[in-house]
Order: structure tokens, then sequence, then C-alpha cells
């Protein structure tokens, strides 16, 4: 117990207030950032981007998209109830189970993509936001 007491830190209110919104990596090509979480969530977007310069000041070109992680996880779930779908139905004659796994697989996508929706909302509200507070 008293290992665990000497390597715990008081929080300083400055920290809390002034945390990073963002992780990720800044270059002068471009940048790959995502939000801070605190649990493992499979819709965060990845935002990758570039700016450019112009006359009358600069132009940020984003694009948002699921993790690799989350793609794969995406495309073997589908394919697997895909799969799961078209055994019941060549085995046996469970319509029952095809439209079953069928609507798992349908239901997978739509959470995750619902899901990635409201991310990329958030992800451009905090993006909008900092960019605010840079031009005041």
């Amino acid at each position: 117990m008293r290992r665990i007491a000497l390597k715990t830190r008081l929080i300083d209110s400055e920290v809390v207030v002034n945390r990073p919104v963002f992780n990720g990596a800044v270059s002068p090509e471009g940048f790959r950032i995502s939000l801070v979480i605190r649990s493992a969530q499979n819709a965060l977007p990845l935002t990758i981007g570039r700016v450019e310069n112009t006359s009358r000041g600069s132009l940020i070109f984003l694009r948002l998209c699921l993790f690799p992680g989350a793609r794969l996880y995406l495309w073997f779930s589908t394919t697997l109830c895909v799969l799961i779908a078209a055994v019941f139905l060549t085995l046996s004659s469970l319509t029952l189970a095809v439209i079953t796994a069928l609507l798992i697989a349908l239901a997978n996508y739509l959470v995750l993509t619902l899901s990635f929706h409201q991310k990329a909302r958030e992800t451009i509200h905090q993006i909008q936001g900092i960019l605010a507070e840079e031009g005041e």
C-alpha cells in the first residue's frame, strides 16, 4: 500500500483545465489527430488533415475516417454474420436464424456508423472551438 501511495500525485487544477483535447502527430506536411478519450471507443474518428496558406489566410483540409482496427472489426463482424447466414441458409431451412444473422450484421453496421458520425460532429466542434480561440 505504501508503494501505491508514494506514486500517487495530486492533480493541480491548472492541469485539469488545460488538458489536451486531441492527441496525435503534427508535421509540416499535415496532421493525424483524434480526440483524447478515457475508455476504448470503436467509432472514434481519426482526423487526417493539412493546412495550406493562401493570400487571405489559411485553408484547413480535413478527412475523418475510422481507425484501421475499427474498419477491420466492422469488416470481420459483417463478413462473419453473412457467412453464418449463408451456412444456415444452405444447411437448414431456419429462415429465422438467417434473418437474425443478417439483422445483427445490419445493426452492428448502423450502430458503428451512427456512433462515428456523432463523434465526428464532436471532433469538428472541438476543432472549431480551438480555431475560434486562436482567432481571438
